[in-house]
């Protein structure tokens, strides 16, 4: 990635006529769509990289189709609470609204997301086969499409190069084994062995699916819970060990902005997250340690690699009044050209088509010390194109996830062992899955 002590700035005459013109992505200029009249929109958003982008950018998007986009920007919390009332509600105030991930199965069966395919059929200009497969994946049920993929989060891991090496290792650990031993070997009291956020659901799948779990029997099919399993059990005991043992002080319980503060400080040598909050570890106007740091995959487990993806797309609510202008701007925000231009200039790089990833202005931008993030992002989504993360779009997961923080975090403060807690994730599991109507399976 680019060190911001040496910016490689691009003014818009360049980047219009030389970045986009080089990958082949600048689309033909034209005026506003017949089928849209001068209208303005609501777009509901999470606040991130790429919403910053697109707020850059709306002026241009309404010179080009006449039409005016207003982007609400609030946090995960917020907008999950907001995003569940506006569409059960039907009221109709938002246009377009962030998909979110874990809430995919939820919100489509209950006819919250307006289909795509009607929009799709007359415009060939979206290119589907340039989002790569594991982007597409959540926002499909059989051939209809509810959502456009916008972000995407892979588990990367982000570590320090110079601890590792004088350790003996000229690479990070290859296997979830390999990684404890490393951690107990270099960590003291003034650099941790190990750290991650307190997003426990989001973190230990790394584990547990690489070892043979799942949350599920065989999701969405058979929601049967697998949290008693020896996979689960073995798993959640390595990993509560990482947090109780060699990460920092409250390792279950950090949250993204303290454990980005800990690398940039240098009190922690290997951190394993999202992409998303990984590559600030190497902020050069945070820490003075960026040119120590590297970044390569998340280990594997003996039944492979198993890497976590979380993708967020664009929907349009079926209470729309305005769903012809919604697509219009759902195609621009997706666009080849406004994707790349968030990723050049607003460093969001956690992006979803794969021209975007392997444009060489990205590659150079998004490189670092041989690193090659967009190749780690786009291996992380092609990865999980094969359906393992199917169990984090059935509509009873967040009230489980939640649960599964609370369980990983009591066995990490030693309230209890990984099988006690285990089964008693279990039970619970199987409890709330039987109130919604859920058959458990023994």
């Amino acid at each position: 990635m680019q060190d911001t002590r040496a910016p490689h700035r691009i003014n818009r005459r360049q980047f219009l006529g030389g970045a986009l013109a080089a990958g082949g992505l600048l689309a033909a200029p034209g005026a506003a769509r017949a089928q849209t009249r001068r209208t303005t929109i609501k777009m509901m958003q999470v606040s991130h990289a790429h919403s910053n982008g697109l707020n850059a950018q709306l002026a241009e998007f309404e010179r080009k189709t006449g039409i005016k986009a207003e982007i609400d920007l609030m946090s995960f919390p917020v907008l999950n609470q907001r995003a569940d009332l506006e569409l059960a509600s039907g009221s109709g105030a938002y246009d377009v609204i962030q998909m979110v991930f874990i809430r995919t199965g939820r919100w489509i069966r209950a006819n919250w997301a307006e289909p795509l395919n009607p929009f799709l059929d007359k415009d060939k200009e979206v290119d589907l086969p340039d989002f790569v497969a594991g982007a597409m994946a959540p926002f499909r049920r059989g051939d209809t499409i509810y959502a456009l993929p916008g972000l995407a989060d892979s588990t990367v891991v982000g570590y320090r190069a110079d601890i590792l090496d004088k350790a003996g290792y000229a690479k990070p650990p290859a296997t979830f084994e390999a990684l404890q031993e490393m951690a107990a070997k270099i960590h003291t009291r003034e650099t941790a062995g190990f750290v991650t956020q307190d997003n426990l659901h989001w973190i230990w799948p790394n584990w547990l699916v690489s070892y043979g779990g799942n949350f599920f029997a065989n999701p969405p099919d058979d929601l049967t819970p697998r949290f008693d399993t020896p996979e689960a059990v073995k798993t959640a005991e390595m990993f509560a060990t990482l947090l109780a043992k060699y990460s920092p002080p409250g390792g279950a319980k950090l949250n993204s902005q303290v454990v980005h503060a800990i690398m940039w400080q240098g009190k922690a040598a290997y951190y394993l997250d999202g992409f998303g909050n990984v590559q600030r570890i190497i902020d050069t106007k945070q820490t003075q340690l960026a040119d120590r740091m590297a970044f390569s995959n998340t280990p594997s487990g003996p039944r492979g690699h198993f890497p976590q993806l979380a993708v967020h797309g664009y929907l349009i609510n079926p209470a729309s009044k305005k769903k012809e202008a919604a697509w219009e701007f759902m195609r621009w925000a997706i666009g080849k050209e406004t994707m790349l231009r968030s990723a050049l200039e607003h460093g969001h790089m956690a992006g979803t088509r794969s021209s975007v990833l392997n444009h060489p202005e990205v590659k150079k931008k998004f490189t670092w010390r041989g690193s090659d993030l967009p190749a780690l992002h786009e291996a992380v989504m092609k990865r999980a194109g094969d359906g393992y993360m199917a169990y984090r779009t059935v509509p009873q997961f967040p009230p489980i996830g939640d649960r599964v923080i609370i369980a990983l975090t009591a066995i990490a403060s030693g309230q209890t062992t990984a099988a006690d807690g285990m089964r008693a994730l279990q039970k619970d599991t199987e409890a709330l899955l039987r109130k919604e109507g859920v058959q458990i399976k023994s």
